[in-house]
């Protein structure tokens, strides 16, 4: 099991150490090679850069996708670490310029984006120093074994500080580990899988632009979270919409219906009535048959 102790930016850290508790956290930088270095469950620990040169917290990974900078916002929000839209595109901006990479500041560029769950941030007492060879020259970040050596040992200081905080506020931390090998997506994670899952593309229209999809959860219940690629349909927004809300469904052989009062109230809707729907490329992705079976019969309005 590896972590990764990542150069992390101030004002990123700064804004959601600020804000109300998240589930999920965007980490975000310039565009460029995909993220490899962890597997779904991994520790991710943030680094502060110089001059503070501290670990101030971890997370743990869930997904890496690349969007452009609007899209990311539109997406996750403030879960970017961000207060607004054109803060963002500044900083990403900056980072860029400090990559050597060309563009104006006003551009849309890409922005890699690291999806983690469970975020934690210390207070200043209780930051970590780094690894011994971790040097400032070290770019992005490095790779640590979790199971022996330097990077157990943060492992271990880090989970340390998250009991005796939780001890404090008085949660049970019985058994408390919040790193597992197949975590569950969170909502944000979601989005970013089911995103690369189909490609960019809606499964109903083929539609590309990133902005104007949206991925629906298919079965929807109380008492489980239902974040699982396969529990999922990447449409077009105005099409999510309506799919979540029952006026349109997917049957189990993967063809689109529409409900008869959307049908008679839309030509451009009665249209895609019986539209075969295209599916990811994995199998593990695909919709499952008992969802879509769920949503049949219990949300569709037909």
């Amino acid at each position: 099991m590896k972590g990764f102790v990542a150069n992390t930016d101030w004002d990123w850290f700064a804004q959601l150490r600020g804000g109300s508790r998240l589930d999920e956290a965007c980490f975000w930088r310039a565009g460029g090679e995909a993220f490899r270095a962890l597997k779904a469950g991994e520790p991710f620990f943030f680094k502060l850069k110089a001059p503070h040169n501290a670990v101030a917290g971890f997370a743990r990974f869930a997904h890496y996708t690349q969007l452009p900078c609007s899209a990311a916002w539109a997406f996750f929000g403030d879960a970017c670490g961000a207060a607004s839209l054109s803060e963002m595109i500044e900083r990403l901006h900056r980072m860029r310029s400090r990559a050597g990479l060309r563009g104006g500041s006003k551009a849309d560029h890409p922005a890699g984006c690291i999806l983690l769950g469970e975020p934690v941030f210390f207070d200043e007492d209780d930051w970590i120093a780094v690894p011994a060879d971790f040097v400032p020259r070290v770019g992005q970040g490095k790779s640590y074994s979790v199971e022996r050596g330097d990077g157990k040992a943060l492992l271990r200081d880090c989970l340390a500080r998250v009991r005796a905080d939780r001890r404090r506020a008085g949660e049970d931390v019985a058994g408390y580990t919040p790193l597992v090998m197949v975590p569950r997506f969170g909502r944000l994670s979601f989005v970013g899988a089911v995103l690369d899952a189909y490609d960019r593309r809606c499964a109903v229209t083929g539609e590309t632009t990133v902005s104007a999809l949206s991925a629906a959860r298919i079965r929807v219940l109380p008492d489980a979270p239902g974040y699982e690629v396969a529990n999922g349909l990447l449409l077009r927004a105005d099409l999510a919409r309506l799919f979540e809300a029952g006026h349109l469904t997917v049957t189990t052989e993967y063809f689109l219906r529409v409900a008869p009062s959307i049908a008679k109230a839309s030509e451009d809707y009665a249209a895609l009535d019986g539209v075969p729907v295209r599916l990811p490329r994995k199998t593990a992705h695909r919709p499952m048959v008992e969802a879509l079976w769920w949503h049949n019969e219990t949300r569709f309005l037909g």
